[in-house]
């Protein structure tokens, strides 16, 4: 009878010892599972984050052209007004801006 208990309890333990191992081997398959899974994620979240950042620079490339190209446009039709005045015109806008930084002359 003894013997009987013995040979149970050996045989238990060697079920147990195989359930763990089970276990074990499960607990290790989920977790590379887990770890691909999570290297997948993070590497489509680069994806998004690169692609968000290439987009904003473009946005932003987009919006400085276009502030310099009417900076540009505004700048030539002033110049093209400049350039259409006369001598007489000219000489008086000078002489007024002379006047004021000359020392000795009031203002």
């Amino acid at each position: 009878m003894e013997k009987d208990i013995l040979t149970k309890i050996i045989e238990a333990e060697r079920d147990i010892q195989e359930r763990l191992i089970a276990e074990e081997r499960s607990a290790g398959t989920m977790l590379c599972d887990l770890r691909q899974n999570l290297e997948e994620e993070a590497r489509q979240e680069e994806e998004r984050l690169v692609a968000a950042r290439r987009e904003a620079e473009a946005a932003a490339r987009a919006e400085v052209q276009a502030r310099a190209a009417a900076l540009v446009q505004r700048a030539t039709a002033r110049a093209e007004q400049l350039a259409g005045l006369d001598d007489r015109t000219l000489e008086g806008c000078i002489m007024g801006h002379l006047v004021r930084i000359l020392p000795g002359k009031s203002r």
